[in-house]
Order: structure tokens, then C-alpha cells, then sequence
């Protein structure tokens, strides 16, 4: 095969870089390659503008022709950016994964596996939320108490009868308890045991209850019927007493629906005119 090294095999010259490879890299990533088998010289790889890259001896191979190619190598992709959901995220999944734990298996028997689990997350990522199972269970119940609280406080027309704002108050509290009723039950029987950290959401709730009562009793309604100011007492009496008739029904199995008139019953009486003489 007579050749003249200073010429391409074919095609048009164009500005190609020698590869380490044997390949020629040229505009936009493609690799033209031109390989001859010469009886003595062994096998010669050129580059378009004729220049040989290497040569391999003869011995090494058999006499092959091989057809200039040209492939495109693609441009190497970026690495994949490795997004995590905002912090917030994690801490929702983690509080939701409790919730659903509990709803299933009771609070004292879950365990921080279980969480991450439901959460779909790991225990490196709990405990950069939460020292421990407490400590997310105190989060939990302190955003459900809050969400109940303004549950409560939206479901109560100010200008209706002070009664029918009483009813409304009760039936909202009902509402609550039925859409998470095992939740409800552990606020009220598995709170109370736990630590410091409980103990103190425990009385911050039963405040931020209070203080709800005291100002849905605050109104013209109220204050027309001769009503008010509800003390801090009388506002602890109902609460312990709807939390006490809430996790006894649940227990049992019974509707919170049930309590309703007794529930407003009691409430009137408590908080209603006192009896002359």
C-alpha cells in the first residue's frame, strides 16, 4: 500500500487533536481514526491530516484493512446535583412518621427505627432533628395541640347565643379527637408519665387551652347573658374533665358523638347563671 504521510486517506482536513488513545479528537467531539496493515511496518494509525499516532508491529496481528471510522464520544454529562428536601421536610416526615407509628402500634412501643422507617429517612437524619423519641413526640403534641386549638377557635361564631357558642366549641373538640383518636388517647394517658421536657408541654397546653376558653367566652354574648370572665380554674375543671370523658370513651370503643349533649350539658352548667339563693 503506497501512501504519502502528509495526506489524509479521505475527506475533508480538518483540525483534529492527537488522542493518548490512538484517536484523533475534532470539532465537537468526533474522533476520526485511520488504520492500514503494512507487511513489514505492522499496523499504522493516522490522523486525518496523515500524521501516524502509533504503530504496532507486525508480528502482533494479522495482515487487516481496516475502514477509516468515525464515532462521537459524548460530551461527558455534569454529575447529577443531589438535592435533599429543605430541612422542614425531614421534619414534617419524621413528625408524620411518629404520627402513623402511634396510630399503629401505640407510642411506647414504637422506636426511632420505626420513625425513619415510616419517614423513609435515616437515623443520621432523626437525630439531627431530635435527640430522641421524647423529644419528637413533644413536637408532635405540641403541633397537634396548637392545630386544635385553632380548630376550636375558628369553629365559634362570636354573635351566636352564648349556648350555641358553647355547642359549636364542644362539637369542634369532638372533631378533633375523632380525626386522630389514638393520638388523643396518648396526649392524655402517655404524656403525663414522661420527663421533664413532657411535663412542661403538658402545662403549656393545658395554658394555651385555657387562655382559648377565656377568650371564646369573651364577647357580647357572653357578657349580656351576665357570663363572664371565665377563671383560670373553671377553664381547668372543663378541660380535665373533656380529656378524662375523651380517652374513657376511646378506650371503650364508643363514638365521641355520643358525649355531645352531655359534654354541652356539663359545660352550661359550669359556666351558665348560678341559681338565685
Amino acid at each position: 500500500m503506497a501512501r504519502s504521510r502528509g495526506s489524509p486517506r479521505s475527506g475533508r482536513v480538518n483540525a483534529y487533536t492527537p488522542c493518548k488513545n490512538g484517536g484523533a479528537v475534532g470539532p465537537g467531539g468526533s474522533v476520526a481514526v485511520v488504520m492500514e496493515t503494512l507487511p513489514i511496518l505492522g499496523t499504522l494509525t493516522y490522523q486525518l491530516d496523515g500524521t501516524p499516532l502509533y504503530r504496532v508491529p507486525a508480528s502482533a496481528k494479522p495482515y487487516t484493512v481496516l475502514p477509516m471510522t468515525t464515532a462521537r464520544h459524548p460530551e461527558p454529562a455534569e454529575p447529577a446535583l443531589q438535592t435533599e428536601p429543605a430541612t422542614p421536610d425531614f421534619r414534617r416526615r419524621l413528625l408524620d412518621g411518629l404520627a402513623s407509628s402511634i396510630a399503629d402500634d401505640g407510642y411506647r412501643a414504637t422506636t426511632v427505627a420505626d420513625i425513619v422507617r415510616r419517614a423513609r429517612t435515616s437515623r443520621r437524619t432523626f437525630y439531627q432533628h431530635f435527640p430522641d423519641k421524647e423529644s419528637c413526640y413533644v413536637a408532635l403534641l405540641a403541633e397537634a395541640n396548637a392545630a386544635m386549638i385553632r380548630h376550636i377557635s375558628a369553629s365559634v361564631d362570636p354573635a351566636a347565643p352564648w349556648r350555641t357558642q358553647v355547642r359549636q366549641a364542644i362539637e369542634a373538640w369532638i372533631r378533633s379527637a375523632e380525626s386522630s383518636p389514638t393520638l388523643m388517647v396518648s396526649w392524655i394517658r402517655d404524656l403525663p408519665s414522661l420527663g421533664n421536657a413532657a411535663r412542661r408541654l403538658q402545662r403549656e397546653a393545658m395554658a394555651g387551652f385555657v387562655v382559648m376558653v377565656q377568650t371564646l367566652a369573651d364577647n357580647d354574648q357572653w357578657r349580656d347573658a351576665g357570663l363572664g370572665p371565665i377563671s383560670r380554674q373553671h377553664a381547668i375543671l372543663l378541660l380535665g374533665g373533656l380529656r378524662e370523658l375523651t380517652a374513657t370513651t376511646l378506650e371503650d370503643g364508643g363514638r365521641m358523638s355520643d358525649l355531645a349533649e352531655v359534654a354541652v350539658a356539663g359545660s352550661i352548667a359550669l359556666f351558665g347563671p348560678r341559681p338565685e339563693g
